[in-house]
């Protein structure tokens, strides 16, 4: 288990990239529990991630510098969506969450690609819709801490390289 402290940067499945701003503890009927304090990059919100399972929720550290080069290719990538389009809207988006969950932010880019050609084509519900800007606000948040830049200028390389 890797302790962290507090001014770290991470990335939090389903929420991308954050900052832990604080780390408390609670005694929990004689159980000392601590928890990390997230405060997520794109959003006012604020998440607890007790510290002995961090790990296992999938709080990892920032991918590198190095990542940026596969994630412009999956963003420039024409993936064929002619199958996705006959699976039921709900279990495509569930397909889309279960990606999202992994944290892996190739999987978000790619899962954000695919919901982009769809929105394109008009053939998208609005579930799907909220998962488009939930994973662009993923793949935001993390190159925001890789690059270090804010999330205008990461908004703008985003719309650049998603051809």
């Amino acid at each position: 288990m890797v302790m962290r402290k507090i001014g770290d940067r991470v990335v939090y499945p389903m929420h991308g990239g954050a900052r832990i701003v604080n780390i408390y503890g609670v005694d929990n009927d004689g159980v000392k529990m601590e928890y990390y304090v997230l405060k997520v990059l794109c959003n006012d919100l604020v998440v607890n991630v007790p510290v002995a399972q961090a790990e296992k929720l999938g709080m990892r550290d920032v991918s590198d510098r190095s990542v940026l080069d596969k994630l412009v290719e999956v963003l420039q990538d024409k993936p064929d969506v002619t199958e996705i389009k006959t699976v039921s809207w709900n279990r495509r988006q569930q397909m889309y969450i279960d990606r999202l969950k992994t944290g892996d932010i190739l999987k978000v880019a790619e899962t954000y690609k695919m919901l982009w050609i769809l929105e394109s084509e008009n053939r998208i519900s609005v579930g799907e819709r909220r998962l488009l800007r939930t994973s662009f606000r993923i793949l935001q948040s993390e190159i925001m801490l890789i690059e270090e830049k804010d999330e205008f200028t990461v908004e703008a390389w985003l719309e650049e390289h998603t051809k």
